[in-house]
């Protein structure tokens, strides 16, 4: 893999696979495990579905959809990439989420198997599963029976789901899908770990989920023939890992490594044997790291634990911060659309002041509306120059909404230069098949203001408009069809 491509990924599993990629500094805007001493990654994750059960994804979807604002005061509420995670395995749209993706690679983790499935049952006796594991058991379930507390729910453990029939539809799936550019991350639990010391604990091993795990890995590898970053021999788990202890929370000398390897696959990619090779060379390195750190003849290159209580603070912080932001832009929405609607002389009033403070802090959505109202002459005396004047300033500050609301002010003024400058603003949007912008021009040429005058490309317009379910594009093909006749 050349230094200047990139590569983008699908990756379904759970936080094994969510740490070797660092998410949190992909595109998607994913939290994730900040990894030391790993070479600059060249890859995108296009999708990650975290704890999204395979057998899941396989049963019927018979309960009615849930929205990410069902998990409000939830241990997820602020945190948006679960929220996705668990509505869509209880919505089951990983798989047609993953037909539709343009990502190369799939890079899939069996561990997610090991959390076993939520088994929903309706008043009529219908069957639906879900995920189990720490993001499904008591906020999916507690969820789900607010919304519908006739349904039925039981755990049932990994051991007794049967995968086999689950594992042929995944292989078939995924083959179809990505062909032979399947990444299978091997992950175990890890009894042994690095604790804020530095000392080396011993635990117990979980021999029985071991070996289950090891027995999924082998049968995925034989029915797929898949790319395979093989598990170290003497890996440890790690107290100081930004998310918390946990039996999957591992040194970071383990995820250099796994960076490193699935890295080496791409770039070998398609010669198996060259790919092989390079990455059990990689693997005898890392497992000579890891015995030396258990020797204590070396510190783990983690985050040492000060660090990591900073960083958590940080991160905690920093989702206040947003959420007290949304709840701000949530109430600020409200007002610009009360101020629209209400009748009351006193409240528009307050209402207008609040958008006016807003608007002098430059907050691109006040802008936007009190250029809009300065257009039309409501509320204020109308004013086309004050109007353009803070349209253009919310768009400098990134609304593209304001685009078309600058056009109607372009519009109002009336001049051949403004018709000509309104038709520049909304190029972009209407070449973005901004169903808005395309009414507009749509207009522009009926009326020829701002391009020449022609009937047939105004109507051609109005109809695409109109096929993406605008009324005001039908109500236009009307008007023109009175000026045609």
């Amino acid at each position: 893999m050349s230094s200047d491509k990139t590569t983008h990924v699908d990756i379904w599993g759970c936080c094994l696979s969510r740490d070797i990629f660092g998410i949190g500094t992909v595109t998607g805007g994913f939290e994730g495990c900040t990894i030391q001493d790993v070479p600059k990654s060249r890859f995108v994750v296009d999708h990650f579905f975290q704890e999204c059960s395979f057998a899941a994804a396989y049963s019927e979807h018979v309960i009615e959809d849930m929205e990410e604002d069902d998990l409000a005061g939830t241990n997820v509420e602020d945190r948006g990439f679960y929220r996705r995670c668990i509505t869509a395995d209880t919505n089951k749209t990983v798989l047609k989420t993953l037909a539709e993706s343009e990502a190369e690679w799939i890079v899939l983790d069996v561990r997610t198997m090991v959390y076993g499935l939520i088994e929903v049952r309706t008043k009529e006796g219908t069957e639906y599963m879900t995920s189990g594991g720490p993001l499904g058991d008591a906020t999916k379930a507690g969820v789900l029976k607010k919304r519908n507390p006739d349904l039925t729910y039981r755990h049932i453990s990994y051991f007794d789901v049967d995968n086999g029939p689950v594992l042929e539809k995944l292989v078939e799936f995924l083959k179809s899908r990505y062909g032979d550019r399947i990444i299978l991350i091997d992950g175990r639990e890890e009894c042994d770990y690095i604790n804020k010391d530095s000392e080396v604990i011993l635990g117990k091993p979980k021999t029985r989920t071991v070996k289950y795990e090891i027995e999924m890995t082998n049968r995925f590898k034989e029915m797929t023939g898949c790319y395979c970053v093989n598990y170290p021999k003497g890996n440890l788990g790690d107290e100081n890992h930004r998310w918390g202890k946990s039996s999957v929370h591992y040194v970071s000398e383990y995820y250099k490594y796994a960076l490193n390897a699935i890295q080496c696959i791409v770039e070998c990619h398609p010669d198996r044997a060259l790919a092989k090779e390079r990455c059990k060379t990689m693997l005898s390195e890392c497992e000579k790291v890891l015995d030396s750190i258990r020797k204590g003849e070396r510190k783990t290159i983690g985050i040492p634990n000060a660090e990591r209580t900073a960083l958590l603070k940080k991160e905690k912080d920093s989702r206040k911060e947003a959420k007290a932001l949304e709840k701000e832009t949530k109430e600020r929405q409200r007002s610009f659309a009360a101020i629209w609607s209400t009748d009351d002389p006193e409240e528009r009033s307050r209402l207008l002041e609040e958008i006016e403070e807003w608007a002098d802090k430059g907050d691109p959505a006040a802008l936007m509306h009190l250029g809009k109202a300065y257009r039309v002459g409501k509320f204020v005396e109308k004013d086309l120059s004050r109007s353009e004047k803070l349209l253009k300033e919310s768009i400098s500050k990134g609304n593209r909404s304001s685009m078309n609301e600058l056009f109607d002010t372009l519009w109002a003024i009336g001049t051949e230069e403004s018709y000509a400058e309104g038709i520049k603003t909304i190029k972009q949007l209407f070449e973005e098949d901004n169903v808005n912008a395309i009414i507009r021009m749509g207009r522009a040429y009926m009326y020829g203001k701002g391009v020449e005058k022609d009937y047939e490309k105004a109507r051609t317009l109005f109809e695409k408009a109109e096929r993406m379910g605008s009324k005001v594009a039908s109500e236009n093909l009307k008007r023109l069809a009175t000026m045609v006749a």
